[in-house]
């Protein structure tokens, strides 16, 4: 096999943004001879949701959620929950002041504050303030969640 040699630049460019970044805005790839993907983190992600996105709408796509879904025992799902719990105790809490409250009439649902929808979700920008939330309905709360997740990232890279 031959010897493959790690540049010795820091950095290197994203083959779609075209952007010049860290070697560890890269994952690795064993295949390419500098050992990275050519596409930046970032930009994989935002092609991966687009191909999740045209995959998710056929009977195919569907039937693989399902299938992957299915292999889950209820013991195995209750583990994972519980796990999951514990992780993000804040979270939970959080939620369940807010549930409460809007069973009490302390917080009263409001519609969509993006698009309008009357069928919304709540939304906490800081879980440490509970009652401090957005309403958002499914669609605009999935869309919130991948504009912090993109924020997070430039920032860590230090993009801004």
């Amino acid at each position: 096999m031959p010897q493959r040699h790690e540049s010795s630049t820091a950095l290197k460019r994203c083959s779609r943004c075209k952007r010049m970044l860290e070697r560890d805005c890269f994952g690795s790839d064993r295949s390419r001879g500098d050992g990275l993907h050519a596409r930046c983190r970032i930009c994989n992600r935002a092609l991966d949701r687009v191909r999740d996105r045209a995959t998710r709408d056929t009977p195919e796509g569907r039937a693989t959620t399902k299938a992957n879904n299915d292999k889950m025992t209820p013991e195995r799902r209750a583990v994972q929950h519980l796990k999951y719990r514990a992780a993000n105790l804040t979270k939970y809490r959080a939620r369940d002041i807010v549930t409460q409250a809007l069973r009490s009439g302390v917080l009263i649902r409001q519609p969509c504050e993006r698009c309008g929808d009357e069928k919304s979700q709540c939304h906490h920008e800081d879980y440490s303030r509970p009652l401090d939330v957005t309403f958002l309905c499914a669609r605009c709360h999935g869309h919130r969640h991948r504009e912090i997740f993109d924020e997070c990232r430039v920032a860590e890279l230090g993009l801004r």
